[in-house]
Formats: C-alpha cells, structure tokens, sequence
C-alpha cells in the first residue's frame, strides 16, 4: 500500500502540485481517462436528444476557449489546482452539461433555441475571463496565425483535387488546427525559452528540434481521421470524435499563445 501511494504521490499528485509536467504514467492515465470521458459525456449527449450538429459545435467552441483561459489564468496566478488537468476537463465539461440541460428547459418553455442560449452564456464567461489578458507580445500571434492560415489555404486548394478526398473542410481544419498547436509550442520553445511538458513531443523536440512537432501532428493526424471517416458510420459519433480531436488542438494552442504573448492584469 505503502509503495502504491508513493508511486502516486511521484507520478501523479506532484506533477500537479509542484507544475512537474507529464510523464509515461500520468500520460497513459489521462489518455484512458479521456477516452472513457468522452464516451460518458457522448452517451450523456444521446439521453438528451441532442444531435451533434453544426450548431450544437459552434455552441462549444467558446467553453474550449474559456477552459484555455483559466488554464493560462492558473498558470500565469496560480489560482486553483482545480484549474490544472485534469481536473480543468471535469470542470469545464460539469459546467456544460448543467447549462446544456438548462437550455433545453428553456427551449421547451420559451421556444428559444438552447444552442443560441448555451453560445450566449459562453460568449459572456469568455468576456468576463478576457478581461484580465492584455495583449504583450505580438511575435508568437503574428506567427503561428500566418503559419496557421498558410496551411488551411494551402490545404484548400488541395481539397479541391479529387485523389484527395480525405480533404475534406472539417479535416482541413482539424489539421490547421493542429498546426496551430504545433505553431505555438515552435515559438515558445525557440523564442521565449520555454519547455514542453509532454512527453513523447518533448523527446522529439531534444532529439530533433522542435520543428518536428509538425511532422508528428501529421504523422498521427492524417491516418486517424482516414479511418475516423472510413469506420464511423454514425455521424453524431463522428462529428463528436472529431470535436474532441479539434479540442485536443485549439486548446493546447490557445493556451499556449496567452501564455507567451500576453500578460494578466
């Protein structure tokens, strides 16, 4: 028993109390933790009859920013442990889920769609939380938006050739986004002489640079969403899947570029 505590205590409860990082462990845990997560979460969303659709998505996009700055908040303050992962996930998705219900409430009594009320009440949580960030630095912005928007154009253009049907403007994004994330952690680690915390991306940056994040992003990208598309048949399933690939990007990335480009007040 006595092994087993410290083993947690090491791997798991210091890095969130002492900011230690990820590791081989807390790495593997997190990812079956996630998975399992997001199989709850999507069963959940099939009790309440809620298609995932387009505006089921764009409702959520401004929870993944707010999740990005509380993170930034509880890294740059140090204002909850609650705030660091994972504890953050359970947070932010806890959060949803009421508001979603609650929505739905609303729509059967006010006939008011719940998707415009859950955008409205994330819009303004990520105004109050964006209150506290002043612009620092526009290098790490101006670098990862051109990179970014760079590969969604260039990605376009190659959607629109047929032997390319993987290609599709979901995917396309996915992979900006991912390119994004890549973009950000290139200039925080070259720029701004800070580290990476993950694991397998850390070995790669000392090993080969940190230009080799983006060789990794497609490497992993490219191949799962090729069989996402070919073996998902349910398009709620998919759409939801692909949403959290979207998360696993834009999240990262967005905390990130708050991290080395801006500044709390």
């Amino acid at each position: 028993m006595f092994v087993f505590a410290e083993f947690f205590q090491k791997y798991f409860a210091d890095p969130i109390l002492f900011g230690g990082g990820y590791n081989p462990y807390n790495t593997l845990a997190y990812a079956a933790l996630f998975v399992a997560f997001l199989y709850l979460i999507f069963k959940i969303i099939e009790k309440l009859n809620v298609r995932v659709d387009r505006e089921f998505l764009v409702a959520m996009f401004p929870f993944v920013v707010l999740g990005s700055l509380l993170r930034t908040l509880e890294d740059k303050m140090h204002v909850s442990y609650f705030l660091k992962t994972p504890f953050i996930y359970f947070l932010i998705t806890a959060a949803v889920l009421l508001l979603l219900v609650a929505s739905l409430l609303i729509e059967r009594k006010l006939k008011v769609p719940y998707f415009l009320i859950l955008l409205s009440a994330g819009v303004f949580a990520c105004l109050v939380a964006a209150k506290r960030f002043v612009l620092a630095e526009t290098l790490p912005l101006f670098f990862s938006a051109s990179l970014s928007l760079a590969t969604l154009c260039m990605l376009m253009l190659a959607g629109r050739w047929k032997k390319f049907k993987m290609l599709s403007l979901e995917n396309i994004l996915l992979i900006a986004t991912h390119v994004f994330d890549a973009s950000t952690t290139y200039a925080a680690v070259k720029f701004f002489n800070y580290g990476e915390q993950h694991v397998l991306a850390n070995f790669l940056i000392s090993a080969f640079g940190a230009e080799s994040l983006f060789l990794l992003k497609l490497a992993v990208l490219l191949p799962l969403l090729y069989v996402i598309d070919r073996e998902m048949k349910n398009r709620d399933e998919r759409n939801f899947v692909k949403f959290a690939i979207f998360v696993l990007g834009f999240a990262p990335g967005t905390r990130n570029l708050l991290t080395v480009s801006t500044e709390i007040v």
